[in-house]
């Protein structure tokens, strides 16, 4: 029997498990791992599970590359097939704050229709036969996880029962000692956040349930259940807030440049004593793309980065070995240094940003070589980059000008 690292198979299984085919089941399944100190309940259902529509779905918004997502589908497949021959079909994951400092989320297993249950135990890697379910650690192997008397939870209970038979289901519920000690050691959100009082998330909130199905038809649905109307109302508001104190910092437009355009789809809607939000394919899709796009093309950006700061640092490591050749003369053209063998691999010359020209940077045969700081090789541009230009210095530095007034500050003066 194949087993993997848990977090492994936990991550590919709750991310695969918005694929799956909606089965009963009970929430007091997990009723007997719930203590005092739970605060939420991660529950999907494993049967049925179309791993390819995800992978489609993944590919298709950029994230990972393909190679990644078959070899991810084959491994999740192979798990999931041994996990439901033993008899399994759901998966619990439930936070607990001592379990959190000492094992982890606990991942549950009921052990109704279970036939195998030391089979299930070895596939979670640090899994242990129960009377009431199969559990393991999701961080620490062989870590004892503490030993807490089992209290009900209304509040996660009536989260998970609003949720329904969804795909995969998310429900939080703060146990009252936690909104105590947020109230007193944290009145205030924080200044990025817009410094709001929290009561309206402590206080006015009492559980919410984020359910998802698909691909290949995506939902998305969150439920926010408030003490009454009047509490909903004011955290429909103290969400808009943060929101809008989160688009002014700078970090959040740096890494989600499009975060202005995404925020109006999130807003929820007031249902009497409750906030819904609900996202359908078209919006998911929208948002991923929003999301997304920039964070790929940034990743992207950086590979090229590397690439074009690699190629000037290979060409100019070709220029020094060939005035040592040459007693201290530099070549007259970068094609000297391929003639002479001081460098072999002629795609060093293309620039991936110019995929057309045979040549893509500007040579400078520095005529003084007391300035460590002039300028020798550049990017060739039919028009300035907005991320910037790589160059390469006499002394063997390479870095980015932002614009093309200092590209000729330095051609003119140097570094």
């Amino acid at each position: 029997m194949s087993k993997i690292h848990v977090p492994t198979a936990v991550a590919i299984v709750l991310t695969l498990a918005a694929t799956v085919r909606a089965e009963p089941q009970r929430t007091d399944s997990v009723a007997p791992f719930i203590n005092e100190q739970t605060f939420a309940v991660v529950r999907v259902d494993l049967t049925g599970i179309d791993t390819q529509a995800l992978a489609d779905w993944c590919a298709g918004v950029g994230i990972p590359e393909p190679n990644g997502l078959d070899e991810m589908r084959v491994i999740a497949d192979a798990w999931l097939d041994q996990f439901t021959a033993a008899g399994g079909s759901h998966l619990y994951v439930v936070f607990s704050v001592p379990d959190l400092m000492a094992v982890g989320p606990r991942l549950v297993v009921p052990l109704a229709g279970i036939t195998d249950p030391e089979a299930v135990a070895a596939m979670l890697g640090s899994g242990s036969v129960t009377e009431s379910g199969i559990v393991a650690g999701l961080r620490r192997r062989g870590a004892a996880a503490p030993d807490l008397p089992v209290v009900p939870s209304p509040d996660l209970m009536a989260a998970l029962a609003e949720a329904g038979q969804a795909n995969a289901v998310a429900a939080l519920a703060l146990p009252a000692y936690q909104r105590k000690v947020i109230a007193e050691t944290m009145p205030n959100l924080p200044a990025e956040a817009g410094g709001g009082r929290t009561e309206p998330f402590t206080h006015g909130m009492q559980w919410l349930a984020l359910t998802l199905d698909g691909p290949p038809a995506m939902r998305i649905r969150l439920v926010v259940q408030c003490r009454d109307a009047a509490a909903a109302e004011a955290l429909k508001q103290a969400d808009a807030d943060v929101k809008t104190a989160l688009l002014d910092v700078p970090d959040v437009g740096r890494h989600f440049p499009n975060a202005r355009e995404v925020e109006p789809m999130l807003r929820p809607r007031v249902e009497g004593d409750q906030l819904v939000l609900e996202l359908d394919q078209a919006a998911i899709d929208q948002i991923a793309d929003l999301i997304l796009g920039p964070v790929m093309a940034e990743e992207e950006l950086a590979a090229r980065r590397g690439a074009l700061s690699a190629n000037v640092h290979n060409l100019l490591m070709g220029c020094f070995k060939f005035a040592e050749a040459n007693g201290g003369e530099w070549p007259d053209v970068l094609e000297d240094i391929f003639a002479d063998g001081f460098v072999q691999d002629r795609r060093l010359l293309r620039n991936p940003r110019l995929p057309d020209e045979d040549l893509g940077y500007v040579y400078l045969r520095p005529d003084d070589l007391d300035n460590p700081g002039v300028v020798v090789i550049h990017e060739a541009y039919d028009w300035w980059p907005g991320n910037g230009l790589t160059v390469g210095y006499l002394d063997g530095v390479v870095d980015l000008v932002w614009t093309e007034e200092e590209l000729g500050r330095l051609l003119s003066e140097g570094r």
